[in-house]
């Protein structure tokens, strides 16, 4: 907390987070799935899910420690189509909770494209964080067609 040049950079790479978030994400929302959970307020982004602390999602021994079953909760979100995704580019927190990491990656790679990567003063390391952007959203769901209910006759 006393080293100043730490605390600019660490306030910079944040807000440039930010700033990448709120240009790219299209207001579909924005999913931290590894990153500084800071980014929901400042950009004032809505909550997708009440799995807030990364651990909890990409962490096995972190998986299930709440009411959600983890997976499932991680597979929900993506499957609404954020707008931005914020992780880094490989896993940090080990042992690496494997599913959520690879629908993470699958939905990114398929949805999103790479809008930032920014060198991240967090936590007194120093940690690349991307930022996953303009992802495509939901295919419209269309509803089925009418039946046709003829009596015979």
């Amino acid at each position: 907390p006393f080293d100043r040049t730490w605390n600019t950079n660490a306030i910079a790479s944040t807000n440039q987070l930010a700033s990448a978030v709120v240009q790219h994400d299209h207001g579909r929302g924005l999913f931290v799935y590894d990153g500084p959970v800071l980014l929901y307020a400042i950009t004032g982004r809505a909550l997708l899910t009440p799995l807030v602390f990364t651990h909890h999602l990409n962490q096995e021994i972190e998986r299930n420690v709440s009411q959600l079953d983890t997976n499932a909760e991680v597979a929900r979100v993506l499957a609404a189509h954020p707008g931005a995704v914020v992780t880094t580019l490989t896993p940090r927190n080990h042992p690496v909770n494997a599913q959520t990491w690879a629908a993470m990656q699958t939905y990114v790679h398929a949805n999103c494209r790479q809008v930032a990567l920014v060198q991240n003063y967090d936590h007194m390391i120093v940690t690349p964080i991307a930022v996953w952007g303009d992802c495509r959203p939901a295919p419209l769901r269309l509803p089925p067609p009418p039946t046709s209910h003829r009596t015979a006759g």
